[in-house]
């Protein structure tokens, strides 16, 4: 499913069950890709960065790449390895 978001002039993507949730950006408009760690989906670099929750201890992870002129941005609590393999499937 595919949802346009008028503000961030993107499409997101957004999955939920029981057991897990992530959330799927796909933009034109192209920043600057930095994380703390860099790996490969593809023959393409991603970028990973993990955020804190000061208040729930919550981690949430981040992976961005870029795919033929088109971003890609994962956002998640679900663990590092699972999001890379999220990551490698949306490559494919």
């Amino acid at each position: 499913m595919r949802i346009s978001d008028e503000n961030e002039k993107c499409v997101k993507l957004k999955y939920s069950s029981s057991s897990a949730d992530f959330e799927i950006l796909q933009s034109k408009s192209l920043s600057k890709l930095s994380g703390t760690e860099s790996i490969y989906i593809g023959n393409n670099t991603a970028y990973i960065d993990s955020m804190k929750d000061e208040k729930t201890g919550v981690i949430t992870t981040k992976i961005t790449w870029i795919i033929d002129d088109v971003q890609y941005s994962l956002f998640s609590t679900l663990p590092e390895d699972s999001l890379i393999k999220i990551a490698q499937s949306i490559n494919n």
